[in-house]
């Protein structure tokens, strides 16, 4: 059961990374705030490691990758190891718990507080740690070519990494939705209890 669950999650994940990598690239740029424009991307990977998993979003970061290496690169291979690291790594930090960690947990810290943080807090600082990997990554690049980095340069970043978490935020509820994270089955409520 949880197989197909999973692989439904998989197909819903693709098609949204396609979509997010066009609006992205075709649109964004005409939502540019002070001239920064927030990177929809990272907020969509960001919904997708806290609401499907690391399986998904690896897969979805995989395909963005891909999209961005292959028609935007200026720099080989920096966009296939920045979108495909980057959210494995911060997935580790962010994704739900799964049973046998949070039996583990448990287990370990019989007095600590059990779970997970809340999903929006979860989001955004997901959002805003892989936005500000990215930027971080950026502005060493362009040090390392010579350019002088000014206070501009770095307040333009962190306005980026909160368009981005904005962005996450925004978007969040109706991601969650198209990925089935609101329904509830008839097979999970019986007699007005949750299972």
């Amino acid at each position: 059961m949880k197989t197909v669950s999973s692989f439904r999650k998989m197909i819903l994940v693709i098609p949204g990374a396609v979509l997010f990598y066009l609006l992205q690239v075709c649109v964004m740029d005409y939502f540019a705030v002070f001239q920064v424009t927030g990177n929809i991307i990272w907020a969509y990977l960001a919904v997708v490691i806290v609401s499907c998993g690391m399986k998904s979003a690896v897969c979805a970061a995989a395909i963005v990758a891909m999209l961005m290496e292959s028609m935007l690169s200026s720099v080989n291979g920096l966009y296939v190891l920045c979108y495909t690291i980057l959210p494995f790594a911060w997935g580790y930090v962010f994704a739900d718990m799964s049973d046998r960690r949070r039996e583990r947990k448990a287990s370990l810290h019989p007095e600590g507080r059990q779970g997970d943080l809340p999903a929006l807090v979860r989001i955004a600082l997901a959002s805003a740690c892989m936005t500000l990997s990215m930027n971080a990554v950026h502005l060493v690049y362009a040090s390392l070519n010579g350019i002088p980095m000014t206070f501009g340069h770095f307040g333009r970043a962190f306005f980026s990494v909160l368009y981005s978490t904005g962005l996450a935020l925004l978007l969040m509820t109706p991601l969650r939705a198209f990925l089935g994270m609101y329904r509830q089955t008839a097979r999970s409520v019986r007699g007005g209890e949750m299972f």
